[in-house]
């Protein structure tokens, strides 16, 4: 029963991981038995009575010896060619080895030569332990080298049936037998770490293509529908500028809330998105603590009165080493999200941080609801919201929480939460400290109408989209940009019938994999000039993005809000043009 039970022990395991795994504990078991067994021979034909089959049973071991050593050499040289014969090399050398150990048995062991025979007896017996070891992950070669063993001892024991050559050869099968089941033990132990490991890495492994398919379900669903909604908040802005009655600008106001809650949605996922597949570049730098959390409260004050709850600042000066833009935005996420949940009339939400050692706590805490101990950690999971069954809104959506572990990851910072229920919640993060230095500087997307430069010429407008095209082309002319939109994409004839290009704006993702990139660097070698350019597109693949930063190029995200759009433009032009 013991046998058919270690039997059945890597029924699941493939023949090609069990090969691999042999192969990776037998190289270093059975070369070091090698030489530690032609070691214990050259002692035994040293020490003990020499004679012709003496001498020829020493010369096998060293052969044999020699031979798994040169087999052993060219597999490491070639692996790949000689990988399928390690099993069978493996068995028949230990084989071989056990046998002739048997042989020597017969040779050097009598009840006339007792202490000759004790020392061929206590080899014998670590040459069997230190055998069964080795072949302990293959039970093929663990049993053939046990009865090679032993064969010749019982053989002799027929040859000599004395008293002492009887139970000496019992004695050596029941040594043998003790030492074969407690090998079976070990080996039913390997099997059973090995199926485990190889369950464990295949459900990791599913759980990444899992997750690396959700990354891809966002990108390719958040371009799908960006590329209408980019078209929506291009018309938006130029109808708003048409709009003079009361009641046209509350319908607008109404459609643009509608279209901000898209947009919210849909930049969220993008953020996963980005975060799972390493879109966003990290970039550490001095950040002065102060001035991070002043932005922040000043920005969502207004938010917090017009919800009746009080939002206050405690000043901190101290020196951070982080990326102050992402380090931002988890800020925000803790301020809005208590705004939002704090659950009762005349809250009090307290901004501010304290020093732990070499790090500062930034924390946001408020005198809310609570959070029950069971959802203190779920509620950083995607779409998880507490005391929404509705999906309301204007609640949240649930993501983001989601983007600030993810951040707080890539970050190296620690982030958490500490919540008793009906005694509010204080959302913390760890930041390391640093020594003064240049003041970062972060964009504010503030809008620049009323003061646009002016282009030299004129701007290339690209999209395969046309609805977005035209939409893209209205704003333009709204800003008094003098603007063409490309009838082809055959770089040479663009040129050939505009030659004062001073900035192309284009998307990513063109016609027939041709991309904006690509269009932009041959206009640039073909003009001769370093065109300013601006690519906006939905792709979310980091080699996509590293492409786009390696060759200098602005990228903006779609939907872009057409004033983040005009002041990223203007802010070019400023540069390559500025003003006399």
């Amino acid at each position: 029963m013991w046998w058919k039970q270690h039997s059945l022990t890597h029924q699941h395991l493939s023949d090609s991981t069990l090969l691999d795994e042999r192969i990776r504990l037998e190289r270093h078991h059975i070369t070091t038995g090698a030489v530690s067994v032609t070691v214990g021979a050259a002692i035994v034909y040293a020490l003990l009575p020499r004679s012709t089959a003496s001498a020829w049973w020493f010369a096998f071991q060293l052969l044999l010896g020699a031979g798994w050593l040169i087999f052993f050499g060219l597999y490491n040289r070639n692996p790949d060619k000689f990988r399928d014969w390690w099993p069978r090399v493996s068995t028949l050398a230990s084989s071989l080895r056990g046998f002739s150990w048997g042989l020597g048995w017969i040779l050097f062991v009598g009840a006339e030569r007792t202490d000759d025979s004790l020392l061929y007896i206590i080899l014998y017996a670590g040459v069997i332990g230190g055998g069964l070891n080795a072949t302990a992950f293959s039970r093929t070669a663990m049993l053939s080298f046990g009865i090679a063993c032993n064969v010749p001892v019982i053989w002799g024991a027929f040859l000599t049936p004395d008293y002492f050559h009887v139970w000496s050869a019992v004695a050596a099968v029941i040594y043998t037998l003790i030492l074969l089941r407690l090998t079976l033990n070990v080996n039913a132990f390997l099997m059973d770490a090995l199926e485990r490991r190889e369950r464990e890495a295949s459900l990791a492994k599913r759980l990444e293509l899992a997750n690396q398919e959700k990354s891809r379900f966002f990108a390719a669903a958040s371009h799908d529908l960006r590329q209408p909604l980019q078209a929506i908040h291009f018309f938006q802005y130029a109808l708003d500028k048409s709009l003079k009655s009361k009641h046209d600008r509350e319908v607008f106001t109404k459609l643009q809330e509608a279209t901000d809650a898209l947009t919210d949605l849909l930049n969220s996922l993008l953020d996963i998105s980005r975060l799972d597949t390493g879109g966003i570049d990290i970039q550490k730098q001095p950040a002065l603590a102060h001035d991070l959390l002043q932005r922040v409260y000043q920005r969502y004050l207004s938010m917090a009165v017009n919800a009746g709850i009080t939002l206050e600042y405690v000043p901190v000066r101290v020196w951070l080493h982080t990326d102050p833009k992402q380090l931002e935005r988890i800020i925000q996420n803790f301020v809005v999200n208590a705004i939002k949940h704090i659950g009762k009339p005349g809250g009090r939400i307290v901004l501010g941080g304290r020093r732990q050692g070499k790090a500062l706590r930034i924390e946001v805490h408020d005198n809310g609801i609570g959070i029950p101990t069971h959802a203190q950690e779920a509620i950083f999971t995607e779409f998880y919201q507490l005391n929404n069954p509705e999906r309301n809104r204007q609640k949240g959506l649930g993501l983001g929480l989601s983007i600030v572990r993810r951040l707080a990851v890539l970050l190296e910072h620690e982030v958490g939460v500490k919540s008793e229920q009906g005694r509010g919640s204080t959302f913390f993060i760890n930041v390391p400290l640093t020594s003064g230095g240049k003041l970062p500087v972060i964009a504010t997307g503030m809008d620049t109408e009323g003061g646009a430069p002016q282009l030299p010429g004129k701007a290339l407008l690209v999209e395969d989209d046309q609805t977005v095209l035209k939409s893209l082309e209205m704003l333009f002319r709204l800003w008094d940009y003098p603007a063409i939109t490309a009838t082809t994409l055959n770089p040479a004839a663009i040129l050939q019938q505009h030659r004062d290009i001073h900035l192309v704006v284009s998307d990513y993702q063109l016609q027939d994999g041709y991309t904006g990139l690509q269009l932009i660097q041959q206009l640039r070698t073909l003009s001769g000039r370093d065109i300013p350019a601006i690519l906006i597109t939905g792709n979310t693949s980091p080699e996509v993005l590293e492409t786009i930063h390696a060759a200098g190029i602005g990228v903006s995200y779609k939907p872009i809000n057409p004033r983040t759009l005009r002041h990223a433009i203007d802010r070019l032009v400023t540069t390559l043009h500025p003003p006399a």
